[in-house]
């Protein structure tokens, strides 16, 4: 389970620029992460992606600086079988899912109301 606490001033890679991939980016670098997304297809910056400037963002593909990470944020949609993810996993580098770290951000005492 993700410790904000435990993890707090390490490098974090979130892979996928969609909505909740920018959504749990955001969340962290104001928490003071240190913040790379990257995304395997090319990124179209748009005027509606308001995001702290210091999160670094690179697009169509994946490159090295992902593994300089202390740990990533995966989206929900990418396969556990992604080579990168497989790779990571040989590394020892935690993986924790966006529902994951929201929990772990929450407030001590906080309720959760979940509809499937």
């Amino acid at each position: 389970m993700f410790n904000v606490e435990k993890m707090k001033g390490k490098k974090v890679c979130v892979l996928g620029f969609g909505r909740s991939g920018r959504a749990v980016a955001a969340l962290l670098a104001h928490r003071g992460f240190q913040v790379l997304i990257s995304e395997s297809s090319t990124i179209n910056h748009g005027p509606s992606y308001q995001l702290p400037s210091s999160i670094e963002i690179e697009g169509g593909g994946h490159t090295d600086k992902i593994f300089d990470c202390d740990f990533w944020i995966k989206s929900p949609g990418l396969s556990p079988r992604k080579p990168e993810l497989l790779e990571a996993k040989k590394r020892g580098i935690p993986v924790f899912s966006e529902l994951e770290v929201a929990i772990g951000c929450m407030p001590k005492g906080g309720r959760i109301v979940a509809v499937t």
